[in-house]
Formats: C-alpha cells, structure tokens, sequence
C-alpha cells in the first residue's frame, strides 16, 4: 500500500476580499475549456517549506519558490477526447447481446430483434455517455506499467452541483482505445466546500487482457487498482505565490491511500 498527502490550495476570484471563510461551489471548480499554468518547484527547495502550517484567516506565502517547469493542465469535453466511439460500441456490444437473447425468449422475430436491439442500445449507450462524463483532462502521455504501456491516459469526470467524480479512465494499449469504468467512483471533491468539510471517497477499477491488442501476443494480464480518498478543509486565508496575491483560499489536505498489483500468467506482484 502507498499512501500519497496532497496539499491543495483554492483560490476563490472575487473582486474584494471578504477577510472572512467563504465557500467553495462547483461553479468554482473547472469547467469545459478552461486551463490553468501549474509550476514544479525543485523538490530541494521544498525542505524548509512547512506545508502543514494552516488556520482560520491564515496568510500562506509561498512566493519566495521559484519553479524549474510548467505544464497547462486544460479540461475538455469528454468527445474531444476520442474516446467516445469505442465507449458506445463495447457498450452496445453487451447491451446488443443481452437485448437480442431476451426479444428472442420472448417470442420475437430475429430480424424486428436485431433492429431494435441495435437503435435501442445505441440510444442507451449514448446516454450512458453523456450522463456519466461531462468534463476531461489528458493526465499521462504515456504511462508504463512494466509489462505494457498505456498512452493518451484521460481521467473522464462528471461534475455535478454536489460533487467531482471520476467514472472512468481513457486509454490507449497498442494505439487502440479503450475505456475503463470505475467499479465504485473516486469523489475527489464534494461541494460546497468550507473549513472544516471532510469526505471519505473508496474507488476501483481493473485493466484486463488476455493478449496485446493488435499484437496477436497472447498472455494474461490483469492490473488492478484500488485506492481511498480522505480529504480534510482545514484553514481559510489569502495566499502568495510567485505569481501573484489571492486574498481568498481555502486549503484541503487529501490522504490517498493507493494499493496496486498486476496479475500475469497467475503470478501477482504488489505494485
């Protein structure tokens, strides 16, 4: 098991400053189209940087840090992601399969079966679609697992007014598509927000093969993840950091406790 500590920091744009706790609401949070700049500071400079210091009408002045690299994190609509298509055909293939089994035991004809099963579970594929991600974000170029390599890796979202879930990932093995659902999804956030709000969110999901796709090599392979989530809103304050002043944020401390293994050709290895 790992256990990773997340200091996160949000900033509320305001006109003034209200010098008193304000909420956090979704509608703060990340939408379609937005982008953000993130800085990495060298981990060196980190060492006499306290980040657990934090109360009520706290200052937190990080603005001495001086990053060595950035990245624009930007969130998309999950169609742009190109992971839409393989969702809605594997999605329909189980859905077809059911449907087609269930009009035949019930008297039907296999031509008006097969019809009605293909509009109907393209219909209700798409929904599914369209209910359970609303927003992305491209998390990885590529990340290897040891024995393959997952490339273009998307965390799809739903964000609703009550909370930020993540329902799936996107991926690509062997450059084809693949989405993999969440068996329990990860509550990163729930709104509102304010000091003292603590969650608790368990989530889980498994990549099963039985060979590479479009490789032909044929061998059993199964990575599984799960994890749990305890996030804490444990100060409010005004916040400086090389890049400017913002008089109202809030800060949330997360524990995520991760537990890892890939299973191949029976043997299992504890990530």
């Amino acid at each position: 098991m790992r256990l990773f500590y997340i200091i996160l920091l949000f900033v509320l744009f305001i006109p003034t400053s209200s010098r008193a706790q304000f909420t956090y609401n979704s509608g703060d949070f990340a939408s379609v189209g937005d982008s953000f700049l993130v800085s990495t500071v060298p981990i060196f400079e980190l060492f006499n940087t306290d980040f657990d210091n934090t109360d009520t009408n706290y200052t937190w002045n990080y603005g001495s840090l001086s990053p060595n690299s950035q990245r624009i994190v930007e969130f998309i609509a999950p169609g742009r992601t190109g992971f839409q298509a393989p969702y809605i055909l594997a999605c329909s293939f189980n859905c077809y399969n059911d449907c087609y089994a269930d009009c035949m035991g019930n008297g039907g004809i296999s031509f008006i079966c097969q019809g009605y099963c293909t509009t109907t579970c393209g219909a209700s594929c798409l929904q599914s679609w369209n209910s359970d991600f609303n927003l992305a974000e491209l998390v990885n170029d590529s990340l290897d697992l040891g024995v393959i390599v997952l490339t273009d890796v998307y965390n799809l979202y739903k964000k609703s007014s009550g909370r930020l879930e993540q329902n799936a990932l996107g991926i690509k093995i062997s450059n084809i598509p693949l989405v993999v659902p969440f068996s329990s999804p990860d509550v990163i956030y729930s709104f509102p927000m304010q000091q003292g709000d603590t969650s608790v969110s368990s989530s889980s999901y498994s990549i099963k093969l039985d060979s590479i796709p479009g490789t032909g090599i044929n061998f059993g392979l199964e990575y599984k993840h799960a994890q749990t989530r305890m996030n804490v809103v444990d100060g409010w304050g005004e916040l400086t950091t090389p890049y400017g002043y913002f008089p109202d944020v809030i800060k949330m401390k997360s524990v995520i406790a991760n537990q890892d293994s890939i299973t191949v050709a029976g043997n299992t290895i504890t990530l």
